[in-house]
């Protein structure tokens, strides 16, 4: 674990695909846990395979080893803490079922904020956590049409 902030210059990258595919993937996150994901993730050992950084309201997700953009993700503030307004999955990674895509989104982000916190292991989010996140997503009012990338 690491307290530096990732930026895009903190690790190799290579250029990103030009068009990305739009998943449905939605979440919030508290205050606390969007600071967190701002954070990054900077790759410390060969077994860690995902480089993070925040940069204009967006989570890129990068594999460490190829420095291949394959998640972006778009964050928008509220006061409670953020919501995902898009999300985004490069076109090399469509074979898989697009809802599998939006799990792994999900999955990423979740072991940020525990690789971050310096827990041990990667857990699922508490159940507490997912009954208030389901509260904020019934308080948050979202666009009819779902997330819209721009």
């Amino acid at each position: 674990m690491t307290s530096q902030i990732a930026t895009r210059h903190s690790w190799k990258t290579v250029e990103s695909p030009e068009q990305l595919t739009q998943l449905q993937y939605q979440d919030h996150f508290t205050q606390a846990e969007y600071e967190t994901i701002a954070r990054g993730l900077i790759p410390q050992a060969m077994e860690d395979k995902w480089f993070i950084f925040y940069e204009d309201s967006m989570v890129y997700l990068h594999r460490s080893w190829t420095g291949e953009l394959i998640y972006r993700i778009t964050l928008e503030r509220y006061n409670a803490g953020a919501r995902v307004i898009c999300a985004e999955v490069s076109p090399e990674y469509l074979p898989e079922p697009i809802h599998e895509n939006s799990i792994m989104c999900d999955r990423l982000l979740t072991p940020s904020l525990h690789w971050r916190s310096g827990a041990k292991s990667v857990t699922t989010r508490h159940p507490r956590r997912r009954q208030l996140l389901r509260q904020q997503r019934r308080a948050v009012s979202t666009d009819p049409r779902g997330p819209v990338c721009v």
